[in-house]
């Protein structure tokens, strides 16, 4: 069952991750995706850290998407933390980025 969308919570220095929430029915879904996988979404240098709530935004659906599967995938019912890092973020053949264009999901 697909994650509907919860809260942007903000950027974590002590993770070093963006933290949002999601939803599955009433439970509520702690996520987050890593610096270093939101730097590979946003196509900039790593260790630069640019206004990371805009490129969350910016990105949302497909962030969603990858945090809704790896949910579904995830057999670790006591936290229930989905954790994005970079290699869950999709590359085409030519090891381009795969982005969502709004209203495609």
């Amino acid at each position: 069952m697909p994650l509907r969308r919860g809260k942007a919570i903000g950027y974590d220095a002590d993770l070093m991750a963006f933290r949002f929430t999601m939803r599955n029915g009433q439970q509520i879904v702690q996520c987050q995706i890593s610096t270093a996988a939101l730097s590979d979404l946003a196509d900039r240098r790593r260790g630069s850290k640019g206004d990371l709530l805009a490129e969350f935004k910016a990105r949302r659906l497909l962030i969603e998407a990858i945090a809704s599967a790896l949910f579904d995938q995830s057999s670790n019912e006591k936290t229930r933390v989905v954790s994005i890092f970079s290699k869950h973020i999709p590359t085409s053949r030519f090891g381009r980025r795969h982005t969502i264009k709004p209203g495609s999901s």
